[in-house]
């Protein structure tokens, strides 16, 4: 599906990947809420649990998107036809502990852009049985090099928090972006806590929430059985340069992962994404 590579083990924490990958990072991501994932053309070193420590280091030279059958450089998926520039990207994440950390990954869109990301993270046992989990987020981006895409610069704030109890997770997060410019992010979803499977929440100058409620159907006895629903509202300027429709969205999933007998492994999963913008004109 998109992926074929070498790779080779520099040490038992460190591996070197060679050509067609997948990636999970902030903006460069395979996306696949709708199940079928973006896959890049990439030279990858990465660690992982060195002491403290993750990182990454990766030149991306092309990429396949989820709707597409052949390779392109990143410039061209960007919107830029005829050009053949790259990504380079470095990331490192650091463990305070097994349910602390702060990472931070950096991504030079060649001529175009620069992607700079932070995050943080903790949980926290509050109770017998229930947690609470905090995350900050910031995402500052500009224009770079000969800036194909234009000067510009901007920036993005979130944050979220979760609390589970019995097999329920109850989330509420919180982002807004600056008024200047939306986030660009052509290589994957967004990262941010109000991104949802069709709106990402990241338009200039809109403000967001989001609400969530998951459950683990194993606590009344359907072992296999989980589900989640989402609803995010984010507001815009009504003039300027930054006004765009208003939007919500509603989200739901329900998955079954049989256990055992002839389908053991098999996944089933039934997904939905509702989507109404309004704005001046409807």
């Amino acid at each position: 599906m998109g992926q074929a590579y070498l790779q080779a083990r520099v040490s038992p924490e460190i591996d070197f990947r060679l050509y067609r990958q997948r990636f999970d990072l902030p903006y460069v991501n395979q996306n696949d809420s709708r199940m079928v994932p973006n896959t890049f053309e990439a030279y990858t070193l990465d660690g992982e649990s060195i002491g403290h420590f993750d990182f990454i280091v990766s030149h991306v030279t092309k990429m396949k998107t989820r709707n597409a059958s052949k390779f392109r450089p990143m410039s061209e998926i960007a919107g830029f036809p005829g050009t053949d520039k790259g990504l380079t990207l470095g990331g490192l994440t650091y463990s305070l502990s097994d349910d602390i950390y702060i990472g931070a990954i950096n991504q030079y869109s060649w001529d175009l852009w620069n992607t700079a990301y932070t995050e943080a993270a903790g949980v926290w046992d509050i109770a017998d049985g229930t947690e609470i989990g905090l995350t900050a987020q910031y995402t500052d981006q500009r224009s770079a090099g000969d800036a194909l895409d234009g000067i510009f610069s901007t920036s993005a704030v979130g944050a979220t928090m979760a609390f589970s109890w019995q097999g329920a997770i109850v989330s509420f997060a919180v982002s807004t972006t600056d008024d200047d410019s939306p986030i660009r992010r052509p290589y994957g979803g967004s990262p941010a806590f109000v991104s949802l499977m069709q709106a990402k929440f990241d338009r200039a100058g809109e403000k967001a929430w989001r609400a969530g409620l998951s459950f683990d159907f194993k606590t009344m006895g359907v072992d296999g059985l989980s589900a989640f629903v989402d609803y995010a509202k984010g507001d815009t300027p009504d003039s300027g340069t930054a006004a765009s429709p208003d939007q919500d969205e509603f989200d739901f999933t329900v998955d079954y992962h049989f256990k055992e007998g002839r389908f053991d492994r098999l996944w089933l999963r039934v997904r939905g994404s509702f989507l109404n913008q309004d704005g001046p004109e409807g």
